[in-house]
């Protein structure tokens, strides 16, 4: 969600003027996004049990989904599967510009170092896939909203850890080459944040909506759901997700 791995390096190394990515690759990602998040709160809304319109519900968590798993898989594809996956036709500029920051190509290590953006973006992918499966289980005639809730549990664990994950890498120093030509490994520093304010207040705040919205999907489980009172915590806790998620988007615009 924040700039890509590759954008980060160069800035950092070379100080290098980056180019801001085109006006429609930002709607095209944006709008998507904010759509997700706003339909989350709407659907979220839904669940609590002065409202109780769980068809209503069900679907507009499937649209959101929907704008989220479009939102990241359009990011993956178009800024940061390289280094990763179905990259070769970009694969040996990458090697040329940021090749003097991993470790040698041949080692295990060194092919980690330069598909971990690809597989920490693709981890966000997954998030939102499960999402959406759970999200089309809540609608009744379509599934188990049980099973819908199941899935919804791994999948925010799965994208607070992806926003997590991203908000580590930014934090990190830059890999280096130390005198007996060995590579330092990066070191986490929380200074380094301020580099890109927005881009921690995008991961930040989708990991944080994924955390609501685990903690919401387990007191929704039928042994945590008996009472109103049960059930409008666990929906509260679903709308605190769903802002958050929005805030995020705002980030991102």
């Amino acid at each position: 969600m924040n700039e890509t791995e590759s954008t980060y390096l160069v800035r950092q190394s070379d100080k290098e003027h980056v180019q801001p990515l085109s006006l429609l690759w930002r709607i095209n990602h944006v709008i998507p996004y904010l759509i997700g998040g706003t339909t989350f709160v709407a659907g979220s809304y839904q669940y609590l049990p002065s409202v109780s319109k769980y068809v209503l519900g069900g679907w507009l968590f499937t649209v959101g989904s929907t704008g989220f798993l479009y939102a990241d898989l359009n990011e993956w594809w178009m800024n940061n599967r390289v280094g990763c996956m179905f990259d070769s036709e970009y694969r040996n500029d990458f090697e040329h510009k940021m090749g003097k920051h991993f470790d040698p190509p041949s080692s295990f290590c060194g092919k980690y170092q330069r598909a971990e953006n690809g597989m920490n973006f693709m981890l966000s992918v997954f998030g939102s896939l499960l999402y959406l499966i759970g999200s089309v289980l809540f609608i009744p005639s379509l599934g188990e909203i049980v099973e819908g809730t199941v899935i919804f549990i791994i999948g925010s664990a799965v994208i607070f850890i992806a926003q997590m994950w991203k908000l580590y890498r930014a934090g990190c120093t830059l890999p280096t080459r130390n005198t007996s030509n060995k590579y330092q490994q990066r070191v986490f520093e929380l200074k380094n944040l301020a580099d890109d304010l927005p881009g921690v207040g995008v991961d930040l705040f989708a990991g944080l909506g994924g955390a609501a919205y685990f903690v919401g999907s387990y007191l929704f489980l039928p042994a945590n759901a008996v009472t109103n009172a049960q059930i409008e915590l666990a929906a509260t806790w679903f709308l605190s997700g769903g802002v958050l998620f929005t805030l995020s988007g705002v980030f991102l615009a």
